[in-house]
């Protein structure tokens, strides 16, 4: 049997749930960068400012 510890994502897409729906769960989760919001129109990428 195996225990699930920790989870790491090297970019989240932090305007989806994904992320905070695991962390939600209980699970500890590590991103590497999280994008906070993406513009197609202007191919801008904002991140969001980690601690």
């Amino acid at each position: 049997m195996s225990t699930f510890i920790i989870a790491s994502i090297a970019v989240e897409k932090g305007f989806q749930p994904g992320g905070a729906k695991i962390r939600e769960m209980g699970y500890p989760l590590e991103s590497l960068a999280i994008v906070e919001s993406m513009d197609d129109a202007t191919g801008t990428v904002v991140f969001r400012p980690q601690p």
